[in-house]
């Protein structure tokens, strides 16, 4: 895991996708108000359904838009927890706290070999530009994480590195690229002071980062991160 990152990412195959939208409908059955997970299947971008309109005919990612489920809590959810739920990041994100559960395909520029997030923000992420090797994915491995047994990929460090680049909390994002990059030297003495220590502090370097996790003896397979 990257020590610095904040939230929780999940992923699942393309073709789970009908699936995890139908344990998101059993999880939110209940009365108007009374419900304390909310989900949400739409894209993040346009807000249209990604099932054909009146049926249950699933429209395949064709590499526009963000094809995944968030869930969160709601206001009934929240009081159930003792907690108030946090100001909106981005838009689409309906508080601090969420889960997102993103969609992978097959890379069409590699198809047998590759897969690609499906997710693409013009001019911020575009899902074609990078190619992460299927079997850094799955099949998924067990782990413990944060006291709690559950999957990982199979190479975390792999998929990590294709998707940001460098991994340390020194990093600076290079939009020619897509990834993050170690700060320069000439540049690291422009950062403010507050900000320049906690780049320096403890766990700054990509290298502390226990990407893998810690493995169970469970070998199931399930297609999930």
């Amino acid at each position: 895991m990257i020590p610095h990152d904040s939230d929780i990412d999940l992923v699942v195959r393309e073709v789970d996708f009908a699936r995890l939208v139908a344990i998101g409908n059993r999880l939110t059955a209940a009365e108007p108000g009374a419900a304390h997970i909310a989900f949400d299947a739409s894209c993040s971008l346009s807000g249209k359904p990604w099932f054909e309109s009146g049926s249950t005919v699933e429209i395949p990612y064709a590499g526009r838009g963000c094809k995944r489920v968030k869930f969160s809590l709601t206001e009934a959810g929240w009081a159930a927890v003792g907690l108030n739920c946090g100001p909106k990041r981005f838009p689409f994100d309906p508080c601090l706290v969420h889960l997102d559960v993103f969609t992978v395909s097959p890379h069409p520029l590699d198809p047998n070999g590759s897969l690609r997030v499906n997710w693409s923000v013009p001019g911020i992420y575009d899902c074609m530009d990078k190619r992460f090797p299927a079997d850094c994915l799955f099949p998924a491995v067990p782990c413990t994480f944060e006291s709690v047994p559950t999957f990982a990929p199979r190479d975390l460090l792999a998929y990590l590195t294709v998707e940001y680049g460098y991994l340390g909390r020194d990093a600076m994002y290079d939009s020619s690229t897509g990834l993050y990059v170690k700060i320069p030297p000439e540049l690291r003495t422009q950062i403010p002071g507050a900000a320049a220590r906690w780049a320096d502090s403890a766990g700054a370097d990509a290298e502390s980062a226990d990407v893998n996790g810690s493995a169970d003896a469970d070998e199931d397979d399930p297609d999930e991160e």
